[in-house]
């Protein structure tokens, strides 16, 4: 019988860019050989300590390779309608994978033993520092964003209203999700479909004039949210409680908005100051010799190929960043996915801007905050937009 001597936790939530280690071996005195991993996703050989016969396996490789199949990519289209229904958009499949796999030990001498075991991942990563500060996710309902310091159901996000912008809930359960503004006392309940996991509450979409506002109203500055998953129960669910969640709503402005993926696997979003530097760099700049004639015949002794490629950097700003803000704004160095919006905020014809999101890079590889006693603080960001095709000779 396979015996496992490490297990993947069953009380917190396994995260695909952090090591899953699995250790087994066989209580049956027999020599084992190898130790076959199949499941639909992946196929794997691995083979047994030579001292003890123990087995280890990390699923993180394989994992990795399914999350990055497309490229971490944004794939949900937060268009809204005239439905409360419309808020919602199912992201489970590029979030959540379910894996079910067989575990055989073959031996030398016996017979082999199979085991099966399911598991599930998240596409994310949890730090160190998070989990030992207790802000590991609870397991029935979570929000896909950093949490609050020292918190697990408590967030704070900035809503800049008209451009896109959502938040994504994981919810064990499917029904009416209630979203209470606790700061108005009016609700609304959003209805998640079953088998949806993983939805994003869109709040804007940019492409109409619809906002969250038009079924939940929102006043300007802090809104406080309590979000309850569908079924909660306060006397069952002990170890659980509906998420709080403030929702800082800014009056539209011109700027730079781009949005990122968290460590957590959703998106987060951020308008940088509308004063922004812009600058242009040019690479491979060749030349041809053009001299074969006398010099009352010359005009250039050398032809310019042209620019083989060039790029710009925005060279952005956040202004009034607070500590709270900084855990959100810091983690675009970290992500691995970074949008710029190239819409306009309450841009109803869609048809003139039918992609309104373009892949680009922060280029920071530090965020320097000028002050850290301050209350606020001026952060400094440069991203670095996509190549320029240029005309050349070659």
């Amino acid at each position: 019988m396979i015996v496992f001597d490490q297990s993947l936790s069953t009380t917190k939530h396994l995260w695909v860019f952090n090591k899953n280690i699995i250790k087994f071996h066989d209580d049956g005195g027999n020599t084992p050989t190898f130790a076959d991993i199949v499941c639909t996703e992946f196929v794997d050989r691995i083979y047994p300590d030579p001292n003890d016969g123990i087995f280890t396996f990390d699923f993180r490789k394989h994992l990795k390779a399914l999350a990055v199949q497309n490229d971490l990519a944004d794939m949900v289209d937060l268009d809204m309608g005239a439905a409360v229904a419309d808020l919602v958009h199912d992201d489970t499949s590029e979030v959540k994978y379910d894996i079910s796999l067989d575990i055989t030990i073959n031996f030398s001498d016996a017979d082999p033993v199979t085991i099966n075991k399911n598991y599930t991942f998240l596409v994310g990563a949890e730090q160190l520092i998070d989990y030992q500060r207790q802000e590991s996710p609870q397991l029935g309902l979570f929000m896909l964003q950093v949490p609050k310091e020292r918190q697990k159901t408590e967030y704070f996000v900035n809503y800049w209203e008209g451009y896109p912008f959502d938040i994504s809930i994981y919810s064990i359960t499917s029904g009416n999700m209630n979203i209470l503004n606790q700061s108005n006392g009016m609700d609304i309940d959003v209805p998640i479909p079953g088998g949806a996991i993983i939805n994003r509450i869109a709040f804007s979409d940019a492409v109409s004039n619809l906002t969250i506002a038009d079924y939940l109203p929102l006043k300007t500055g802090i809104n406080k949210l309590q979000i309850t998953r569908p079924g909660y129960d306060p006397g069952v669910h002990l170890n659980e409680s509906p998420l709080t969640v403030y929702i800082n709503r800014i009056e539209s402005d011109c700027g730079v908005y781009v949005k990122f993926r968290n460590n957590w696997g959703g998106w987060s979003y951020w308008l940088f100051n509308k004063r922004k530097s812009v600058s242009l760099d040019a690479r491979g700049l060749e030349s041809i010799a053009n001299d074969f004639n006398n010099i009352e015949n010359t005009i250039s002794p050398i032809k310019y190929s042209g620019v083989e490629e060039s790029f710009e950097t925005l060279n952005c700003i956040a202004r009034r960043v607070t500590a709270q803000d900084m855990r959100i704004l810091r983690q675009i160095i970290e992500s691995p996915k970074v949008y710029l919006f190239t819409g306009e905020p309450y841009s109803i014809n869609k048809s003139a801007q039918p992609n309104q999101w373009v892949e680009i890079e922060c280029l920071n590889r530090s965020l320097k905050v000028e002050e850290p006693g301050r209350m606020f603080n001026d952060v400094k960001i440069d991203l670095g937009l996509p190549f320029r095709t240029n005309a050349t000779l070659l």
